[in-house]
């Protein structure tokens, strides 16, 4: 308001300065402005200028003051190749055309295009704006106008006795001109292709206008405004063999490299274009479709079974054929089959985020049975595309082997057997000289001790031979041969042999008699010891000792402990502690944790056991979670949120099926085109899948 009052003050300053030239300039002709054109909002016309150094005087008039409300125009003027030549705000600003616009410019012979709009810049076209009008002394090439000439004559005095005065009745004529026109492109339709990191705009030729197309310019642009600018390619030159393609393929790489990124809000708009007539069609309304930050799926997948664990190993190469990279990975699997056709989304399991091409889903976790496994590449934005489904008959693992260690015990028994033989003589009697001996009597007496170790049984006979000679003049004397083998284990003998002698009475005088006995000859004989082995065989005994189990406090207190070593706020490290370890979290644990400076900064295991401590408890603690944190930031993906029964990664599965399943039900897209002069960045890459 300010800018306008000023405005207005200088132009009643100028006014009185130059009123005579101003009295003057009031009696000569003014233009004829014999062209009225209605702007209800954002758009553009065209026209031609047949001679240089023509003078082209448009009006953006609002028709109202400035007390009332109403339009404040804007114009821009174009040449043929879109280069700004004119603009103009306020240019025919008085208090009863507030803040009306005007171009006034010489322009060479050629073809040029207005766009009428509104302060301060484009809004794009089809803008609804408030109406105003175009006052012109031409016609503009893509309207209709209704153009009224008028003129008069007036009879002027003469002279006396002069000729007679002529006089002209006023005419008005009205007459209607209808150019040649050129319709504007139907039916256009945007695919986005996941697979390859394209979007393809599809549309139909005109079904309106006197003109046919000689080509397409194709407006497009990637921002939530849904504006398509501020790029615009043509599908070729005239005559060029792709001219009038009705398909353009544009490739992540061209986007990104316009726009820095190859995801968001995609916006396009098509015109027809005849440049041999130099007409030119409104632009269609703008088509838009969301690129989400989604890489292809991967590529060469596999698995191995580990047939002791039940184990599964998977790998897979990253593809960068997509729109961006793959950020991270993860594993899904069912038991009904392909997940993009799942409905129920508690039916899937999947692993968490990684960032490695290989990964091992433990038997424990999958179970025995058909089981239907994906591969799900994602975006850093958790925009995950499915790979191809691998159905996996999952068995379980063998039983463990048990070792058994047998002891055997080996007992070795000696036995010794005796044979005695006695062989008896008759007697013989002979007849001598009678002799008289005394003989004392003589005792003998040998004891042997022989030690056996405990292994080992041995039997040893000991012999004791006492001989006694009576007081008669008959002598006998038995012989005995025993003999005792050793053991098997040698034995050192350390006893001492015991000898007793008896002493013979006085001796007995025997008459003279000669008697000769033949003393019986006693043969023994030993046989060779026999060795018996006995073998026996024990039965291995296991002992097993079995810890005593500690209580669920002390087991989540261990690992509470063990997640916030890695804490260096030691008042943070006292929240998470409590949070972990306590039976019911309450609502202002959860905000004293949440709002801590360095919350964001806790490694990724500390928040998935905060996550573990907070997934079971009410909806109100998990709202106060929610209302201080980012759950679906990506470090959340375990966390079920209030109200539901799914984790955020399982949700994102599910918001990847369906938008999977949206692609999959697009029509293929028709022929893509490269550009002709103009940069295109055209692709028309195929993938099979």
């Amino acid at each position: 308001m300010i800018r306008r009052l000023a405005f207005l003050r200088s132009r009643r300053a100028r006014v009185l300065t130059v009123l005579p030239i101003a009295i003057l300039a009031m009696l000569e002709p003014s233009p004829a402005f014999a062209y009225e054109y209605s702007v209800t909002g954002e758009s553009d016309w065209l026209f031609t200028v047949e001679d240089d150094a023509a003078l082209v005087v448009i009006y953006g008039n609002s028709n109202r003051s400035c007390s009332e409300p109403g339009a404040d125009p804007y114009l821009w003027l174009y040449d043929s190749s879109d280069v700004l030549v004119a603009q103009n705000d306020d240019g025919n600003h008085s208090e009863e055309q507030c803040v009306s616009s005007k171009i006034y410019v010489t322009l060479s012979a050629g073809d040029y295009r207005l766009r009428a709009g509104y302060y301060p810049q484009q809004q794009g076209l089809n803008y609804d704006g408030p109406d105003y009008v175009l006052l012109t002394d031409f016609l503009f090439t893509n309207a209709s106008p209704s153009t009224t000439t008028s003129s008069s004559s007036t009879t002027l005095p003469t002279a006396e006795n002069g000729p007679s005065p002529t006089t002209t009745t006023p005419t008005s004529t009205t007459t209607s001109t209808v150019p040649q026109t050129i319709g504007p492109p139907t039916n256009l339709a945007l695919t986005v292709d996941y697979f390859n990191g394209t979007v393809t705009a599809d549309w139909d030729a005109p079904t309106s206008g006197t003109l046919d197309p000689e080509r397409y310019a194709i407006g497009f642009g990637l921002n939530d405004d849904g504006n398509a600018g501020p790029y615009g390619v043509a599908t070729g030159n005239v005559g060029d063999e792709n001219a009038l393609n009705t398909a353009y393929t544009f490739d992540a790489s061209y986007i990104e490299t316009l726009f820095n990124e190859a995801h968001g809000l995609f916006n396009v708009a098509i015109r027809s274009d005849n440049d041999t007539e130099a007409r030119y069609s409104s632009w269609t309304p703008v088509q838009s479709t969301t690129i989400m930050n989604m890489p292809d799926v991967v590529d060469n997948q596999t698995y191995v079974v580990d047939t002791a664990t039940g184990d599964l190993t998977f790998s897979w190469d990253a593809s960068s054929d997509g729109f961006v990279d793959p950020s991270h990975y993860q594993i899904a699997w069912n038991d009904t089959g392909n997940m993009r056709e799942l409905e129920d989304e508690g039916a899937i399991s999947s692993t968490g985020n990684f960032s490695q091409t290989s990964y091992t889903v433990a038997y424990e976790d999958i179970g025995s049975g058909v089981r239907y496994f994906n591969i799900l590449a994602c975006g850093s934005e958790g925009d995950c595309h499915i790979g191809e489904t691998m159905e996996i008959e999952v068995s379980a693992p063998p039983p463990p082997t048990t070792t058994t260690t047998s002891t055997t015990t080996t007992t070795t028994t000696t036995t010794t057997s005796t044979t005695t033989t006695t062989t008896t003589l008759p007697p013989t009697t002979t007849t001598s000289t009678t002799s008289t001996t005394t003989i004392p009597p003589t005792t003998t007496s040998t004891t042997t001790t022989t030690e056996v170790p405990p292994s080992t049984s041995t039997s040893t006979t000991t012999t004791t031979t006492t001989s006694t000679v009576p007081t008669t003049s008959s002598s006998s004397t038995t012989t005995t041969t025993s003999t005792t083998l050793p053991p098997v284990v040698t034995v050192v003998d350390t006893t001492p042999a015991v000898t007793t002698t008896t002493v013979a009475p006085a001796p007995t005088t025997v008459p003279t008699s000669t008697t000769t006995t033949i003393v019986a000859t006693t043969t023994s004989t030993t046989e060779a010891p026999v060795e018996r082995v006995t073998t026996t065989t024990a039965e291995p005994s296991t002992t097993t000792t079995v810890p005593q189990p500690k209580t669920e406090s002390e087991i989540i207190e261990e690992k509470a402990a063990q997640v916030v070593e890695s804490i260096d706020d030691e008042e943070l490290a006292e929240t998470v502690f409590e949070v972990i370890t306590a039976e019911e979290v309450s609502v202002e644990e959860i905000a004293q944790l949440t709002q801590s400076e360095s919350f964001d900064d806790l490694p990724q295991d500390v928040i998935n056991a905060v996550v573990d401590a907070i997934n079971d408890e009410s909806d109100d603690v998990k709202e106060a979670f929610e209302d201080n944190v980012d759950v679906f930031a990506g470090a959340f993906d375990e966390y079920v949120p209030s109200g539901s029964v799914i984790t955020v990664a399982e949700r994102r599965v599910v918001v990847a099926v369906a938008a999977t399943a949206a692609i999959a039900a697009a029509p293929a897209p028709g022929a893509s085109s490269g550009g002709g002069s103009s940069a295109s960045g055209g692709s028309s890459r195929s993938k099979n899948r």
